[in-house]
């Protein structure tokens, strides 16, 4: 298209709103590049929902396993090995991380595996030193988790560390009550037999007061949905 800039479109960010902006507009003709500091693909392949979903699909094992004693199947002595399944997800994650990068590619889409800050109108400036230009940028950046100074925040952690820890709480306090919130409190805290792997799991759940004129109880039905086991 145009040959004043270097690219296009520069898509600083390479989650799932940044991948798609290049890919589609890679598709129609541009000249594209996108810049990446940490992993391609996202919070919700790298850190979020693929993840905790392969978490999720590990922790029913425990009451499928309760189960098949119900249908003639006779167990043996059971065991966790949780680092067994932290690797195993990581391992599925770095697979995912390759085809988001695969498909850049196949669109002829540039990718910059680091930090990308702009410089001017049209211009952004990489870790390396290397500037190039762009027509139009695109801040695709997504957002961090926010960790109060309170007394003991040096003990907290966000759910990006959470998929990496090298062992499992047996104790949980959660702050707030969104979804990111509310399925590890709710899906994770299995156990077995005479051997909790998490005993306990609390959501400090902070409520709205009600609508003015309403009486009647306020029920928030996202416990009770996380908690279906999946199918």
């Amino acid at each position: 298209m145009a040959d004043e800039y270097d690219y296009d479109l520069f898509t600083i960010g390479a989650g799932s709103g940044g991948v798609r902006a290049s890919r589609v507009a890679a598709a129609h003709g541009a000249k594209v590049a996108v810049a990446e500091e940490y992993r391609v693909g996202g919070t919700c392949v790298i850190r979020g929902c693929v993840p905790k979903k392969m978490l999720v699909y590990g922790a029913h094992f425990a009451e499928d396993l309760v189960d098949a004693q119900h249908f003639g199947w006779t167990l043996g002595e059971k065991s966790f090995d949780w680092i067994a399944l932290r690797d195993h997800v990581q391992q599925d994650v770095t697979r995912l991380e390759g085809l988001y990068g695969q498909t850049l590619g196949n669109h002829d889409v540039t990718i910059f595996h680091e930090r990308a800050t702009i410089t001017g109108d049209h211009e952004i400036t990489l870790a390396s030193g290397k500037t190039v230009t762009a027509k139009y940028i695109l801040i695709a950046t997504g957002a961090r988790p926010l960790v109060p100074e309170f007394p003991g925040s040096e003990h907290v952690i966000t759910s990006n560390e959470a998929f990496h820890l090298d062992e499992l709480p047996r104790r949980i306090l959660i702050a707030g009550a969104g979804y990111i919130a509310n399925e590890p409190t709710i899906d994770l805290p299995f156990q077995w037999p005479g051997e909790p792997v998490l005993a306990d799991a609390h959501l400090g759940h902070v409520t709205a007061p009600k609508p003015v004129g309403c009486t009647g109880p306020i029920v928030d039905p996202t416990p009770q949905a996380s908690s279906t086991k999946y199918t």
